[in-house]
């Protein structure tokens, strides 16, 4: 499982999915900031590491 961590100005979430889904997460959560004139950058999306 990967854990991918979307921080916010008002909070944060950890959503535990697999590697395709957690990117599939990352690209609409981007996009999704993108066209409301958030950057990608400063929304700092990260993918974290594999857990076993």
């Amino acid at each position: 499982m990967s854990r991918v961590r979307i921080p916010f100005p008002a909070h944060r979430e950890t959503i535990r999915v697999s590697a395709d889904v957690a990117q599939m997460v990352v690209e609409r959560r981007a996009h999704v900031a993108w066209t409301l004139g958030f950057r990608p950058e400063v929304l700092n999306l990260e993918l974290c590491g594999h857990d076993r």
